[in-house]
């Protein structure tokens, strides 16, 4: 599924809580090696759009507030560097409207499998969905 083109990205959300430097769960540094700062907010919001819009979307929860999804993929830099994140956003019970609501940082690493790989002749099949030895780190932890 992708998400409409008509998304709502509020400013201030760029402005004052991403490209802003924090004690906590910084987000600016991170989009700093991308070239996104505060002198520049315009980019953060073009290239947050187009990974909206041109990314799979995926349902993540529902609330009293609507249908929450998230998105992930890859920020285009303003200095050519590509940042691997997850964006989230909330489909809103009332109007059906996407609004943003954060992003987070994806790292991939490799990472050497601790369990190897069955094999049981030809008939053997491998499921992944990413090559081989990838693996996805974020700081949260969700709920089963």
């Amino acid at each position: 599924m992708k998400i409409p083109d008509n998304i709502i990205i509020p400013e201030e959300k760029v402005t004052c809580y991403l490209l802003v430097p924090r004690i906590k769960d910084d987000k600016s540094k991170f989009l700093a090696q991308a070239g996104f700062t505060q002198n520049n907010p315009e980019d953060l919001l073009t290239a947050i759009r187009q990974l909206a819009t041109t990314n799979e979307v995926v349902e993540d929860n529902t609330n009293e507030y609507g249908t929450f999804y998230t998105i992930a993929g890859y920020l285009q830099g303003v200095n050519g560097q590509n940042l691997a994140v997850i964006t989230v956003w909330l489909q809103s019970k009332h109007d059906g409207s996407f609004r943003f609501i954060t992003l987070r940082r994806v790292q991939l690493s490799l990472r050497p499998n601790p369990q190897p790989l069955p094999y049981k002749g030809r008939g053997a099949r491998i499921k992944a969905s990413l090559p081989v030895g990838y693996s996805i780190h974020t700081s949260r932890i969700y709920p089963p």
